[in-house]
Order: structure tokens, then sequence, then C-alpha cells
């Protein structure tokens, strides 16, 4: 048993962040796309291309939606009028209300409404998540994610031309809004800057922002155990989400600080270059980043000698293995020398190294003493997992015939953790969204289990609305 797929559209996301896995999965068969040019799509000639959705729609169990973004509404209506799971790509739609409107179609239609916010599934965004819960960075007092590139040209397409839904705030401001979502939930208030820096003839759309999300009650990692169980606190937490065309000096991948430590990572995931380099999503090597991409961690935490275990490579997210500590070589931190100031020479270790020294720092008392050296080490990225989207799918779908090609822990690694108390970390704060959250995403419902719940993907384009606002009126956005 499979699902019968077809995509709209032939352009990038179609062939490279779609089709390869879809064809690489066993419980899916790509069965047409449909575009406007009456020509077969290269690298997947095989697949018949019509260029109407009536044509498109006979024949399919499931549509994947990778148009320009100003379509995404009409086209997924149509799917799903038509009694077609549907899949689009991020943003959701140019507009909040437009995802509402979608979100309560789907519900009413019992049918599938997901989103491919597939940056839940890169590897570096996997350990951020790890370290948060391990708890190596104590309390979390402020966050920065960057998406930086250099391109101080206009690129041809739509994403860089003035029709609604393009620009750089609804390309990687998605990304971004929806990781800062996932980890801590809907912010209280949001102030941005998004701009036109490059002043290009020939697009006047946003090439550039920061956004600042500000978080009055984020619950942090556990503060104390009594015989009552296991107490956390709430605290403040700035956000920082930025993104540039002009950075020839991109800034770090992610920036964390907190009462512990810190936490630096440079550089992408590395599964969009692996795919448009040929690599297939089922090959051995595909999201493994190597040693010259991990990150850095500094923490007071980590003063314990490093277990006498072999290290091991980053393990795929779908193994049922848990990780092994490494071990940290000769003249690593508490390996008998003192700590390195430079992150280049800093000990490689993995997570499990990470969350043995966490174990031993809660046996010790788990005080924030100041002025510990703490050891500065690199940390091995887990692998990225984007079939595990698909994998998720599969298992909406097929239920026991679903074929899981990642693996469980893929799926569960990108499920929303945040849980503020200021608001809810849906964002469906108004009786309108609550309603739609309800009839699409509600207990029972078909989109109940997926990792990005379709009000969750609605929120993003409410932040996105309200960066806009922030940045057209020159101040901070109560949320």
């Amino acid at each position: 048993m499979a699902v019968a797929v077809g995509i709209i559209g032939a352009g990038t996301s179609a062939t490279t962040f779609h089709a390869p896995f879809i064809t690489e999965h066993p419980s899916f068969r790509l069965k047409k796309f449909l575009r406007t040019a009456d020509k077969l799509v290269a690298g997947f000639e095989a697949v018949p291309v019509t260029d109407s959705i009536a044509s498109f729609l006979p024949g399919i169990d499931l549509a994947v939606v990778t148009t320009p973004t100003h379509t995404h509404y009409e086209l997924a209506k149509a799917c799903l009028e038509a009694g077609k799971h549907v899949i689009l790509e991020k943003p959701m739609a140019v507009s909040h209300s437009q995802c509402l409107q979608l979100c309560e179609l789907a519900g009413r239609q019992q049918r599938l409404l997901a989103v491919y916010q597939n940056r839940r599934w890169d590897g570096d965004f996997q350990l951020v998540q790890q370290l948060l819960r391990c708890g190596a960075l104590g309390r979390l007092v402020e966050y920065e994610s960057h998406f930086d590139r250099f391109r101080n040209a206009v690129k041809p397409g739509w994403k860089e031309s003035d029709l609604p839904g393009s620009g750089v705030l609804y390309d990687l401001g998605a990304h971004l809004l929806d990781q800062a979502l996932t980890l801590f939930g809907h912010p209280s208030a949001l102030t941005a800057h998004v701009l036109n820096q490059r002043q290009l003839p020939g697009s006047d759309s946003p090439d550039a922002f920061t956004i600042t999300l500000h978080y009055k009650n984020v619950q942090g990692p556990p503060s104390s155990t009594t015989a009552s169980g296991t107490h956390t606190a709430t605290y403040p937490l700035t956000a920082i989400l930025r993104a540039s065309m002009l950075a020839r000096r991109p800034g770090p991948r992610f920036l964390l600080h907190g009462s512990l430590g810190s936490f630096e990572k440079h550089g992408l995931d590395v599964q969009e270059g692996q795919l448009r380099g040929g690599l297939l999503p089922t090959d051995s090597g595909f999201g493994v980043e190597g040693p010259e991409g991990y990150g850095t961690l500094d923490s007071v935490a980590l003063h314990m000698p490093p277990p006498a275990v072999a290290a091991t490579r980053p393990r795929s997210a779908g193994s049922a293995r848990p990780p092994s500590p490494a071990a940290a070589p000769a003249g690593a931190p508490g390996a008998g020398s003192s700590s390195s100031s430079s992150s280049s020479s800093a000990a490689a270790v993995d997570l499990g190294w990470v969350q043995a020294g966490m174990l031993a720092h809660v046996a010790k008392g788990g005080g924030e003493a100041p002025g510990s050296s703490g050891a500065l080490v690199r940390v091995a990225t887990p692998r990225g997992c984007w079939m595990g989207f698909y994998d998720e799918i599969a298992s909406i779908l097929l239920g026991d015939a679903a074929v899981a090609v990642a693996g469980p822990e893929a799926s569960s690694s990108a499920q929303q953790k945040g849980a503020p108390a200021d608001a809810s970390a849906t964002g469906a704060d108004s009786d309108a969204d609550a309603a739609a959250a309800a009839e699409a995403g509600g207990s029972g419902g078909i989109n109940s289990r997926l990792s990005v719940r379709p009000e969750q993907a609605a929120a993003v384009v409410r932040l996105i609305e309200a960066a806009m606002q922030s940045s057209k009126e020159g101040r901070t956005i109560q949320l």
C-alpha cells in the first residue's frame, strides 16, 4: 500500500526538497506533476505532467503545493475541497486570515493539512533542543538565530519580486519563527526591523530583517526536586532572529546564552547542500555533518572527567540505540590539562558526553558555582533528517502499513516543546483562532498528530504580519 502523490510546481522546492523524499520513500508513489510549461520535469522524466488542476486531481491522494506563496491559498483550497490531503510549502499562505480559512476547511473535510517546516528536522536545531532539555546552559536568557547569505544582485524568480508573500521575511523568516515557536511557544510581544538593504533596481521586496521576540514567562530547566516532585521556574527570555542578503561574513546560525554557559554554532544544516549536489536522502552520509561544522559549548556545569568510552559518530535521528558518550581526547577539558580558550582546539564530543556531565553536575548539587572553570567542548551535530517529515505523513495516512525510513525519533524531535505561561503556544489567542485550532488540530482530528499542526503554521504567518506592522509603525507589537 502506498500514498499516490501529485506535486504542484516544478521548481527548486518541488525537485530538490520534495520529489527526492517522495520517490525514495516506499510509502509514497509520485504519480504526476502540475506545471504551466508543457514539458517533463528534469530529473523526473518518467513522471507524467499535466497543466490543469482538473486533470491533476483525479488519481492522487495527496497534493504537494510548491508554488509561489501567493498561490498557496487557492490551490490548497481546491485540493481540500476535492477531498485530497495537502502538504503546503512554507509559509502556509500570505495572510493569517487565509491560514485560518484553510485550517477550518481541512477540519471540515477531515483531510490532512501539513506545512513543510523542514528546518525542524535540521541536525543543528535538534542539538539546540537537546542542549536545552539536558540543562547544559542552565536558565536560558538569550537565543539568537541567523540565516545569512551574500547575494548583492537580484536572483531571477518570484522570491525577490514584489508579489505578495515574496521577500526574505516570508522565505527565511518562516523558518526562524517556527523554530522559536517550537522551542519557546508564542511570545508576549514583538519588535522588528524589516528592510530592503540592497536597494537594487527590480526588487523592492525585503531582503533583511531583525526580529526580537519578547517572552515574559518561559519555563526553565528543573530547578529543584523535593518529595512532592520536580519543580521548575519561569523567567523572561529574548529571542533575536536575523537574516541578511549582504552578510559576506555570516553570523552564527545559533548563539545561546544561559546562567551556566553559552553555545555557538556556525554554518547551515548540510541537507540542502547535499540534495543540490545530487546526494539522495537514503544515502548513508545524508544529513551527517563533519567535525568542521560542530558547535561550541562552554559550560561551567561540565567539569567532570570524560567517560572512558570510545567516541561515536553522530547517530541517525531514527536510531533506537541511545547515544554513547564520547571520550575526550588527551588534553581535553577534564582530561588532565587546562581548558583551552579557543573553540578550534576544544575537544570534540557527542551529546552523550554532555548528558553524562549534566548528571554528574546534578549529583554534586547542581549549583551555578561562580568562577568554575567548566569545559569548552565542540559538540557533534546529530544527523539531520528531513525524511522524518515524510515518515510522519506516511504514519498518519497509512497507519501500521507505513514504512519508517528515518525512524520514530525523527518525528518526535520536531514536536513543539514550548509552553510559556504568558501566551498560547499555538498563538490561538482569539475566539476565531481557537475555533480554527479546535477544528483543524483538536483531539481526534487527523491533523492533531502532526509535528507542525495547521494552527501552528498559521501562528508563523501571524508573526510575519506582526513583524511587518512593527517595522512600518516603528513600535513594539503586543501579541
